[in-house]
């Protein structure tokens, strides 16, 4: 994970420094697409669940103010004292606020309803675009790998998980709406990449709801893959049955 310099004082870093070792640092990808309904909660589950079964640690953050990551690894929302809202917008510990989940080896950063109104308070924030990173790198457990699932958005919320993150997951259905709401995110990524200076490494987006194979979209899922390439994962999200 990308260090930055910043100020010791400054309260999104109040607690104790990192204890992970510069060897040690986790990948850090982010689910990530504005669209909504694509698959991106899907995806981070089933991405962090199977890292224990490869004999690898997880963190799983939950960006999303509907916090259906959070529930759909066993937590119980309304019984949480503190979540990434808490550690974004108040400087809480972030070590303090980590849970485990019904997976054992994978730990989450949950969600909470209270998040829907961060965007509002980090306008006027230090720091705004950075708080996430900052508070990731005070991680005192060594982590493989660190999955964000992000809002169905381009606010502040995602922009905060794509400046903390190396990596970019981007489900996507191959309809033409979709394929523009893709080049918005393209945008945006290299918006963040010259003026906030984070480490963007486009890795894979596989292909959501739809194939070349697809009777429903083949010209668009074919283009999706055509214009993507080489960053197109080889297999796709398919639909479950009777869907």
């Amino acid at each position: 994970m990308c260090k930055r310099a910043f100020d010791p004082g400054d309260r999104i870093i109040r607690a104790a420094p990192s204890r992970v070792p510069a060897s040690k640092l986790p990948r850090v990808y982010a689910v990530v697409n504005q669209k909504g309904g694509v698959g991106k909660t899907t995806t981070a589950i089933n991405v962090a669940a199977n890292l224990p079964q490869l004999g690898l640690s997880g963190l799983i953050v939950d960006m999303d103010p509907q916090g259906n990551t959070t529930s759909g690894l066993g937590v119980i929302r309304n019984e949480l004292n503190s979540s990434i809202y808490n550690v974004i917008v108040d400087a809480e510990d972030i070590n303090a606020v980590i849970r485990p989940t019904a997976v054992p080896g994978l730990d989450i950063l949950p969600s909470h309803v209270s998040l829907a109104g961060a965007e509002i308070e980090l306008i006027n924030l230090p720091r705004r675009e950075r708080r996430l990173l900052y508070a990731l790198e005070a991680l005192r457990v060594s982590y493989d790998y660190i999955i964000i699932d992000c809002p169905p958005s381009l606010g502040l919320l995602t922009v905060n998980s794509l400046v903390a993150a190396e990596y970019m997951l981007i489900p996507i259905q191959c309809e033409y709406y979709a394929l523009e709401g893709l080049g918005a995110l393209t945008h945006t990524t290299q918006l963040i990449q010259r003026e906030l200076n984070a480490i963007q490494r486009r890795r894979s987006k596989p292909s959501s709801r739809a194939t070349c194979a697809s009777a429903r979209h083949p010209v668009t899922a074919c283009r999706s893959r055509n214009t993507t390439r080489p960053h197109v994962a080889p297999s796709p999200i398919r639909n479950s049955p009777g869907s």
